[in-house]
């Protein structure tokens, strides 16, 4: 790889075809933005299977928050958030 900077730009411009909705594709971060499915399980003709009843699109590692409000949080620990009821 003579130009990363291309590379990572290509990398970033591809989009993979789900069989469902919105394609994934990956964002600033190298993780992808994709659709998140809310299941149930359901008996149809005797067999069980998975229905979706909600779906989020275009999800991001960031769920509803811009990189910079997410990033400005504290790294995840036990001790944060506080914990009302210990």
């Amino acid at each position: 790889m003579e130009d990363r900077a291309a590379f990572n730009g290509a990398l970033r411009a591809v989009e993979i075809p789900m069989r469902r909705a919105v394609p994934s594709r990956w964002i600033r971060m190298a993780n992808p933005t994709q659709n998140i499915y809310i299941r149930k399980v359901e008996r149809v003709n005797g067999k069980l299977q998975n229905t979706v009843i909600f779906t989020y699109p275009a999800v991001s590692q960031f769920w509803k928050y811009s990189p910079e409000e997410f990033l400005k949080q504290p790294v995840y620990a036990r001790d944060f958030p506080p914990c009302r009821h210990c």
